[in-house]
Parts: C-alpha cells; sequence; structure tokens
C-alpha cells in the first residue's frame, strides 16, 4: 500500500514529503532476536501458569 502513495507524490520535492511520511527508528537485528526471545518466554511461562492451575 505504501507504493501507492509513492505513484501519488512522486512529483513533490524531499521538503514537502516530510510531512507525508512519519520517520521511524528500525531497532537492529540482535535487538529484534532478543525481544522475539523474552516474548516466546512470556508466553511460555503463562501457558505453564495456566496448565499448573488445573
Amino acid at each position: 500500500m505504501v507504493w501507492i502513495g509513492l505513484l501519488v507524490v512522486t512529483a513533490k520535492t524531499r521538503n514537502e514529503l516530510a510531512g507525508f511520511f512519519k520517520i521511524v527508528h528500525v531497532k537492529s537485528l540482535p535487538a529484534h532476536a532478543v525481544r522475539s526471545l523474552l516474548t516466546a518466554r512470556k508466553r511460555l511461562v503463562g501457558q505453564r501458569v495456566t496448565f499448573a492451575s488445573l
């Protein structure tokens, strides 16, 4: 869907595009891997707690 927006604004200058797109920070691959492991651990701990209470 983003490329459709790019087709519409191809004639605009870089300064005009500054308000059109939101600048975001992309985290590093190791940071993404750590976050994935923490999320997986949190889900597993939650499942263990759920099964233990049955």
